[in-house]
């Protein structure tokens, strides 16, 4: 009995019939990809997307990566967690939207949705490390090993800092251009955003290992809550509430300030938070929206009429961009860049106050390029052209 030879090609006899090509496109495909891409290495360099948050050495997150990490520690060495995204190889990291990108925010539809990508990235684990990277840097890590895959590119330990932008030369900047950029592109999703301080060194301890009381999650991004006793005014928003427009109208009216970096209306239509203070019946709304698009501007609508029909409602869209020719994002960069930008902006305020208009809720819409005038002219110097810097929200924001 002969053996059949093997062959890696296909007869044209074998595409004689309808939904042959088909076969070769899958077989085209399917010979175009390993099946283990990263092959049997097991550290890489990789680039730092998130800033690094110390960490409990009891706690759930280090629990986690004890299974792959060999030997002992002690407890007294630095702990912190971050999200890193792998660089020169082909991981599954390539087909996500890249942090490093300076359109990363406007493209991934705001900070919220940006964040949401950052936390999809790979949770990098340093238990010993000499020094704390900063976003954008370099490190080396070392993947976990994973089922029939030789490493697995969701948890690594971090092995070394390879490059630190605060340490880059003049000699050494064009070569660590993308490092730099990188941690400019990512300055406005964590906008706002201040790691929590470190957790005191325990005991040693030995096994088994259980969360400790007040042990910070890897990515603790929450709702800030900023109560001012003493006044039934509810404030939220997005960042320009959590910055200089909201520090001014808390100032102004009191109240409780709730605020989420990124956020559209979207984010507030099932939120507990708001929900509580929803339910207090507060005599006067104040919502800052719109900057970061619309999307869910009915619903929140109608949750606040459902809820607290007789509430006043004081809405301010957003505010015009200003030019700010370094500033991280292209859109405030160049004129025409910024015209564009606040046209599609101030098209949002004109689309939530229609949607105001027919909702009968006890309302005043303030659209800022129509109502504060001489805001269209504020200065971007020394800002980032986006958010409203505190000096301009004193100006304009004190009585309006």
């Amino acid at each position: 009995m002969g053996v059949k030879s093997k062959k890696n090609f296909f007869d044209a006899i074998d595409f004689d019939e309808i939904g042959d090509s088909m076969d070769l496109w899958f077989n085209r495909l399917n010979n175009s990809f390993e099946f283990d891409a990263i092959s049997d290495e097991d550290e890489f360099n990789a680039v730092v997307i998130s800033p690094p948050v110390p960490i409990g050495a009891n706690s759930n997150e280090m629990d986690t990566f004890l299974d792959g990490v060999e030997g002992r520690f002690t407890d007294t060495l630095p702990k912190f967690i971050f999200r890193g995204r792998l660089k020169d190889i082909d991981s599954h990291h390539v087909f996500w939207p890249d942090p490093c990108d300076p359109r990363f925010v406007e493209d991934a539809g705001g900070q919220e949705n940006a964040i949401d990508w950052v936390s999809k990235h790979m949770k990098v684990m340093a238990i010993g490390a000499t020094e704390v990277p900063k976003v954008g840097d370099i490190v080396r890590v070392k993947l976990d090993k994973e089922g029939v895959y030789t490493a697995s590119p969701e948890t690594a330990i971090m092995i070394g800092l390879v490059t630190s932008i605060d340490s880059i030369t003049t000699s050494t900047a064009l070569a660590n251009i993308d490092s730099a950029e990188c941690r400019g592109s990512l300055s406005k999703a964590f906008d706002g955003y201040t790691p929590p301080p470190p957790l005191p060194a325990a005991a040693p301890t030995t096994p088994p290992r259980g969360p400790v009381p007040g042990s910070t999650p890897a990515m603790p991004f929450r709702i800030d809550p900023s109560p001012v006793p003493g006044s039934d005014v509810l404030l939220f928003g997005d960042s320009q509430m959590q910055g200089a427009i909201g520090r001014v109208l808390q100032g102004r009216f009191s109240g409780i300030r709730l605020s989420k970096v990124g956020s559209q209306a979207k984010f507030w239509v099932d939120n507990g938070s708001l929900d509580t203070e929803l339910n207090k019946r507060p005599s006067l709304i104040i919502i800052q929206l719109n900057s970061n698009g619309i999307s869910g501007t009915d619903a929140l609508i109608n949750k606040i009429k459902s809820t607290t029909p007789s509430s006043k409602i004081k809405w301010y869209g957003s505010p015009p961009a200003a030019l700010a020719p370094s500033s991280w994002s292209k859109a405030v960069r160049t004129e025409k860049a910024l015209a564009s930008f606040n046209t599609r902006r101030e098209g949002y305020n004109k689309k939530v106050e229609a949607k105001l208009k027919s909702s009968k809720l006890n309302y005043t819409f303030i659209d800022p390029f129509r109502d504060i005038p001489g805001l269209k002219n504020w200065s971007g110097a020394g800002s980032d052209g986006i958010h409203i810097p505190d000096a301009v929200a004193k100006r304009f924001y004190a009585s309006i």
